[in-house]
């Protein structure tokens, strides 16, 4: 196994892959480090392994989206 890894999301509704940050192994655990500030939420934080972390990353996204007011909505707003 590997001592570090690049984790990265694909956004399904755009097709674009995003590179959320590295991972590197710390003893049994691996410590993630954010590639931009979307992911600052997961700084610093420690996953039993790379795949986990992804995870991670992928449901921040997935939330985020899901704040995010849909473009038919917020020109409804502005009536």
């Amino acid at each position: 196994m590997s001592d570090n890894y690049i984790i990265e999301i694909q956004q399904p509704s755009c097709g674009v892959v995003l590179q959320a940050g590295i991972v590197i192994r710390d003893g049994d655990r691996f410590q993630f480090f954010a590639a931009s500030h979307a992911f600052d939420a997961l700084e610093g934080r420690y996953f039993h392994d790379p795949r986990k972390a992804q995870h991670a990353a992928q449901r921040l996204m997935s939330k985020a989206a899901a704040r995010r007011p849909s473009p038919q909505a917020s020109r409804h707003g502005s009536l």
